[in-house]
């Protein structure tokens, strides 16, 4: 019985270890996304705040950055994910 319980504890315990990184990836994707629009603002200051922020994430931006690039015809937008590309 002692058995029985404590694999059903280590179970729960993978689960929430499993769901806790798959919220995590979901936050910092949906943060991307956030920096990747902030790349076509009006205002300049955002645009290269945003370019620093994802220069900063590094590799896990670089996908959602290849994605923009092929989907974006702003010019504006795709000359900064070229040069974060690059960058990273």
């Amino acid at each position: 019985m002692k058995r029985i319980l404590l694999a059903c504890l280590m179970l729960g315990i993978i689960a929430i270890w499993i769901t806790g990184d798959e919220g995590k990836e979901a936050k910092a994707n949906d943060e991307i996304q956030s920096l990747i629009k902030q790349l076509g603002d009006d205002d300049w200051e955002t645009r290269e705040k945003a370019k620093e922020e994802l220069t900063k994430i590094g590799e896990p931006a670089l996908e959602l950055l290849k994605q923009t690039l092929k989907e974006t015809q702003e010019p504006e937008v795709r000359m900064r994910v070229e040069w974060i590309i690059k960058t990273i």
